[in-house]
């Protein structure tokens, strides 16, 4: 497996980007950078092309995936979804991720998701088939793949479970569109974590459950999730996406990715 970590967690940047990390990330001897691609967007050409690219290129570090939130104008469900803005949003998003190689995209989008009250759920999930649709078939031009991510239900009312995600990936019509796996977010909601065996997962994030901190010691239950993973196949890359604390967060991402090595090593 391949280890990196999600920069958007503790940003220390106006745009929210973490670039700033990308350095001690490289020298600790994580594999990738996750970038999140909203941000990145709404940076000016120039920053994007020093801060971002300037950063990666420097420190001989990929970006392999980038989260994928999209604002909430830009709706996936509920009587605002409008396709063409969807596809507008990714055709900005697949310039800049293009440009730094990003092969995957993983789509959370809480607040560009979740179902408006009292609108037919049925109907929603309609409706994200059909964006995923235009998202797959926009990030394939480019040879990318979009992972849909699971969320809790403290965040989310749509999509919530590993086989909810699988089932849109299947109505979404898309090869490169398929189920991502959060330990985090199946934690918080008791998700057995045996579903990954259904199918292996585009990509996987990780985060203890408690505070949603980078882990710090080996845990049997998280353990038992990489075992799942491997049993399905999964080789592919796993992405912290927890906090650390500012205070020492080379200390403690130094200590995440050693415990996350030893987990998934069978």
């Amino acid at each position: 497996m391949k280890y990196g970590y999600c920069t958007n967690m503790e940003p220390q940047d106006t745009w929210g980007v973490g670039f700033a990390r990308i350095e001690t990330l490289a020298r600790l001897g994580f594999d990738f950078v996750e970038l999140p691609i909203m941000h990145i967007v709404q940076m000016p050409q120039e920053a994007f092309e020093q801060e971002v690219l300037g950063a990666l290129a420097a420190h001989r570090i990929p970006s392999l995936a980038c989260t994928l939130r999209l604002p909430p104008d830009i709706r996936l469900t509920g009587p605002q979804m409008d396709p063409a803005a969807v596809a507008d949003c990714m055709h900005r998003v697949m310039e800049r991720a293009a440009r730094m190689g990003t092969k995957i995209l993983i789509l959370g989008s809480a607040a560009a998701r979740n179902v408006p009250p009292g609108f037919p759920l049925s109907n929603a999930y309609d409706q994200m088939a059909q964006a995923l649709g235009i998202i797959g078939s926009i990030a394939a031009q480019y040879d990318c793949a979009i992972g849909i991510e699971p969320l809790n239900r403290q965040e989310s009312n749509i999509v919530i479970t590993y086989q909810s995600a699988l089932y849109l990936a299947a109505r979404s019509g898309m090869n490169n569109v398929r189920p991502m796996a959060d330990y985090y977010h199946a934690a918080l909601n008791r998700e057995p974590m045996q579903d990954v065996l259904i199918e292996p997962p585009l990509h996987v994030h990780f985060a203890h459950p408690l505070s949603r901190r980078l882990p710090q010691e080996e845990d049997p239950e998280a353990r038992s999730f990489f075992d799942a993973l491997r049993t399905a196949g999964y080789d592919g890359g796993v992405s912290l996406e927890g906090f650390a604390g500012k205070e020492n967060f080379e200390g403690a991402a130094a200590r995440a990715l050693e415990v996350i090595r030893a987990m998934t090593v069978g």
